[in-house]
């Protein structure tokens, strides 16, 4: 998701679900009151604003400008002090302190993650949470479909095709590092859209960081794939999201 764009930051932001889906996992986070907390790519703080008011301290490293203004402005409203707001991507980030907790939600989507995960390891102290995906989002295979539609395998990328959760799982089993893998939550993004039109803009918005695609293209595959019910046209989300975590 390209969160550098306003209307895409504004859109999931505004989204109720990811709000419900982020106080539910908040909930199964374990903290103590002293507690230091990493937290790497928060957003708008779906889920930094249902468990900070637990803790002591959250440094939260975000790259997006527009993502840090959204949380700023919602640890204002949510009365949430003790956060410090980092402008940076974390491969850049540099600390010489080590937190109690790491967590990073759904934003190790990264080339080198092998290098990511050596940081995590580095910066924790006690216990690490990373929500991620099992096989590739839902958002990137429209993407990849779309470009192979059109004949553009060219601008598929190793990110677009990364399986984070796996390869996560490899380094820790390399590392001889005992972790758990559940079920992320029981929300999915499905999306309905009332016309047609409307379905093909938002999956236009989706690839064009990649490609301008025909709308006749984008709604054949709209027609294809999303569900119909009625005049209206769900988005199915197939991504299968979990929870990686483990003890340091």
């Amino acid at each position: 998701m390209n969160y550098h764009d306003i209307k895409v930051a504004a859109d999931y932001n505004n989204n109720l679900d990811i709000w419900v889906d982020g106080r539910q996992r908040a909930s199964k986070i374990h903290v103590l009151c002293n507690d230091t907390v990493l937290e790497i790519g928060p957003g708008p703080g779906t889920l930094t604003v249902f468990y900070s008011p637990n803790v002591q301290h959250v440094t939260c490293v975000e790259p997006s400008p527009i993502m840090r203004d959204f949380l700023a402005t919602n640890c204002f409203l949510r009365d949430c002090a003790n956060i410090q707001i980092v402008a940076s991507t974390f491969e850049k980030y540099q600390s010489d302190k080590r937190y109690d907790v790491t967590i990073a939600s759904y934003s190790l989507l990264m080339d080198d993650l092998v290098t990511v995960l050596d940081k995590i390891l580095r910066l924790t102290s006690r216990h690490v949470y990373l929500y991620t995906f099992t096989g590739i989002p839902a958002w990137n295979q429209q993407c990849i479909d779309v470009l192979s539609v059109l004949d553009r395998q060219d601008l598929i990328t190793s990110r677009m095709k990364k399986d984070v959760a796996r390869e996560t799982c490899d380094y820790l089993n390399r590392h001889n590092i005992a972790y758990h893998m559940t079920k992320a939550g029981d929300t999915q993004f499905n999306k309905v859209y009332t016309t047609l039109n409307e379905a093909v803009d938002a999956l236009q918005k989706r690839v064009h960081e990649y490609i301008y695609a025909p709308p006749e293209i984008l709604e054949s595959y709209v027609r294809e794939y999303y569900k119909k019910m009625g005049d209206c046209y769900m988005y199915l989300d197939a991504t299968h999201y979990v929870r990686i975590d483990w003890d340091m």
